[in-house]
């Protein structure tokens, strides 16, 4: 038998691999497939090194050339490197050539990817990680895309099973059937039905009030634009002076909007979702990056939102200028991309306490301290996982509905979204809406058959 041990050392993960055989160790060594990244000629490179510390040769073309052909994003890279490190951990430690992997070892991947500690007929494992289904399935994905790359057509991860995958159709609540068949090796997945809980019109106004008292201006001003004109968090950290816009349109009104759109500059952070990846300055002159819907995109605020943002940009960056100078010019200056800015130097809008583009992990910490303090419940995970950020965009969804009557369709383009699948899964009324809704059925279903109303019936 086989005992795999799973060993952390200097957060990476290694593996002891021991045989025994009636309870005695006969031989035991080490598994380590070094990942790493390296940053040459403003470029970032990812790396992985296999347990002789030779490098992946196939995994580098992979994701440094083919991903990045295909603008893949620094986060779906970082995925694709950790995935690929468990792909080839799993293979030095059975001594498995990828092309030559069979079906029992595709199936014996999956369980190595859980890691359950479990004993197994033949191999056993003791993990400190363990993986939902879910995380099971997207590496599976990830190495299934590595595989085609690899032009392994007949590959075990590539086998279908047949079968039709079952999907719940998010508008009509119908089971449907996938015209696609499942893998042979595919986690089960238990879904979640329901989504983080949105921020309603009263608990924002407990935070706006909350905000406004402490004086607290970059909040305020983040807080509108997530729930006024439902901004990711990665939008609004993205968000430069160039950015912030007026322009006269219909019967010659101002108008005023926040300008969506990728730099070179950016952090991983700071990336509006959907919107064309920039790999090089040159990438700016393209067509492409100044086409709406893929370049670029853009949200309407309100007047008083932008005159709001304006004074934040001049108090904090005066600020900054004065107590962290150096940060602030070497951190906070961001690409200038629109031919008629007039500044000599672009900046982020918002700024941390050191004169550092605002982190959003910083703003996650400062988002929770709020709910906290105005005693707004927090998601099952405490905001770990389920961004308490995105549940202001499902505030501006349920506020639209609730308030506006805002049609699906419409809700559609305000979201920005792709589709209406992705717009409906934003509806989440609360109880008491739900309560309203089926009191209000049931007294009109009655009208208008009154002889069975029970609340007019004597025993």
């Amino acid at each position: 038998m086989i005992k795999i041990i799973e060993k952390y050392d200097y957060s990476d993960i290694s593996y002891l691999v021991q045989t025994i055989n009636n309870e005695t160790i006969i031989e035991e060594h080490e598994v380590r497939c070094k990942s790493t990244t390296i940053k040459k000629d403003n470029k970032l490179y990812y790396l992985l090194f296999d347990r002789n510390y030779e490098l992946n040769k196939s995994v580098f073309n992979y994701i440094n050339i083919y991903m990045d052909n295909l603008r893949k994003a620094p986060q779906t890279k970082d995925k694709t490197l950790v995935a690929l490190k468990y792909l080839y951990s799993f293979l030095s430690i059975f001594n498995i050539e990828i092309k030559e992997m069979t079906s029992d070892e595709g199936a014996k991947l999956q369980t190595f990817l859980f890691g359950y500690n479990q004993e197994g007929n033949d191999f056993s494992l003791s993990f400190n990680s363990v993986r939902s289904a879910t995380s099971v399935n997207d590496y599976l994905s990830i190495m299934r895309t590595y595989v085609k790359y690899l032009n392994f057509r007949k590959h075990p991860l590539l086998q279908r099973s047949g079968k039709r995958q079952t999907l719940v159709n998010a508008i009509t609540g119908e089971v449907q059937e996938d015209s696609r068949d499942a893998f042979d090796i595919n986690a089960k997945e238990y879904h979640r039905t329901q989504v983080p809980k949105h921020v309603t019109l009263d608990e924002f106004k407990l935070m706006l009030e909350s905000v406004h008292s402490d004086g607290d201006m970059q909040l305020e001003c983040i807080i509108r634009l997530m729930y006024e004109s439902g901004m990711r968090s990665g939008e609004v950290l993205s968000s430069t002076f160039e950015d912030l816009k007026i322009s006269t349109e219909a019967n010659n009104r101002d108008v005023y909007k926040l300008i969506l759109r990728n730099r070179l500059s950016n952090h991983s952070w700071q990336s509006p979702k959907f919107l064309m990846k920039i790999r090089s300055k040159e990438d700016y002159k393209l067509k492409d990056y100044k086409q709406r819907g893929y370049g670029y995109e853009y949200v309407y605020i309100s007047k008083s939102l932008y005159e709001l943002i304006l004074d934040y940009i001049e108090k904090a960056h005066t600020l900054q200028q004065i107590k962290h100078k150096k940060n602030w010019f070497e951190y906070c200056v961001a690409d200038s991309v629109d031919e008629n800015f007039k500044e000599k130097d672009n900046f982020y809008i918002f700024v941390n306490s050191i004169g550092k583009p605002l982190s959003n992990k910083t703003l996650n910490m400062t988002i929770k301290s709020l709910f906290i303090k105005v005693e707004v419940k927090l998601n099952v995970d405490g905001g770990k996982y389920d961004g308490l950020c995105h549940r202001f965009r499902h505030g501006f969804a349920m506020y639209q509905i609730n308030y506006n009557n805002t049609p699906l369709l419409l809700l559609k383009e305000l979201m920005r979204h792709k589709n209406i699948e992705s717009t409906a899964i934003y509806y989440t009324p609360e109880s008491s809406t739900i309560v309203k809704i089926k009191n209000k059925l049931s007294k009109r279903l009655y009208e208008l058959i009154p002889e069975f109303d029970l609340t007019k019936r004597h025993f």
